[in-house]
């Protein structure tokens, strides 16, 4: 739409332009005037209500789908791996001294990221001066200062955020991630952590399975997998103490009383680092101190569902 809509026709003018020296703002068959700016301000209250609403009904669909930077973000990253590949061979390529193919292949992709940057700064400028003419104007080149401006700053504003900032964009720039954690509630699809798949923890080397469905233990009935998240987000690892860590999911406040017990899982880690306190406090207590008095007074180990570092 953004890039098609200002090439229509409609009757003998450009279908949607915003004449500013004219101070007539065309729309397909309608014409708006300065003292129709409350119609904008309509359009703008429904789309914010709208936004608030599928927000807190499907999630982030329009970070996910919408929202310029997301696409934008998305069209420069499909360029760069055309030109260098996937994350792993642009890793080694970053990495690797320069050569001609390093060359070739970062030149090709700086190369399609500014022709689409221009190509989206010269479409801006289209909805304000008409997009023909100003096509007719590049040769021989005749813009104004202004347009000229226009163009290059919208230009190296796509280029920089989709290109270098990306979702740093979304998480320092946006004003609407700054407030949108205030429309989720507990009923809200997002992108979550599923504790049936997840549940008891442990390493997995990747690839190894086609399916979790392969697992030896497959997927853990759901009041088991409640039930280790609730004691995963009651007994809080070290690290997450540190940094004050918080569960947010709503199982943990509204923990059900009859879960059954957390699963236990004896991974090498915890057993070692359990052996290794149980060791030491043998070896630092009195004769006279209990076996029992040493367990309970060593220092806390993580329970063997939960990793023992972060």
């Amino acid at each position: 739409m953004y890039y098609a809509f200002a090439w229509l026709q409609w009757d003998d003018r450009q279908a949607v332009l915003w004449d500013l020296p004219a101070r007539k703002f065309y729309v397909f068959g309608l014409v708006f005037w300065p003292q129709d700016f409350f119609y904008l301000a309509l359009l703008l209250i429904m789309a914010g209500l709208t936004l608030f609403f599928f927000t807190a009904l499907a999630g982030r669909i329009w970070c996910g789908y919408a929202c310029p930077q997301t696409v934008w973000t998305e069209v420069f990253i499909w360029m760069e791996r055309w030109a260098e590949g996937d994350r792993g061979r642009q890793m080694k390529l970053d990495a690797a001294p320069w050569s001609r193919d390093k060359v070739l292949r970062k030149t090709a992709k700086h190369t399609m990221w500014l022709v689409f940057a221009l190509w989206t700064g010269f479409t801006f400028v289209g909805y304000f001066t008409p997009i023909r003419d100003l096509a007719d104007r590049i040769s021989p080149f005749a813009w104004g200062g202004w347009e000229t401006f226009w163009v290059l700053f919208y230009a190296l504003a796509t280029w920089g955020n989709a290109g270098f900032l990306r979702e740093q964009v979304c998480k320092y720039m946006c004003p609407y991630a700054r407030f949108q954690s205030a429309m989720f509630d507990r009923n809200t699809l997002i992108v979550a952590y599923d504790p049936r798949r997840g549940e008891s923890r442990g390493a997995r080397r990747k690839g190894s399975l086609a399916s979790v469905l392969e697992r030896a233990r497959g997927l853990l009935p759901m009041d088991v997998a409640n039930s280790a998240v609730v004691a995963a987000a009651q007994h809080r690892s070290a690290a997450d103490l540190r940094i004050g860590a918080r569960a947010t999911t709503g199982l943990v406040v509204d923990a059900q009383s009859d879960l059954p017990p957390a699963p236990e899982v004896n991974s090498p880690r915890t057993s070692a680092t359990a052996s290794t306190a149980r060791s030491a406090c043998r070896s630092a207590r009195p004769a006279s101190t209990s076996a029992t008095a040493c367990s309970t007074s060593a220092s806390p180990v993580a329970p063997a569902w939960m990793p023992a570092t972060r």
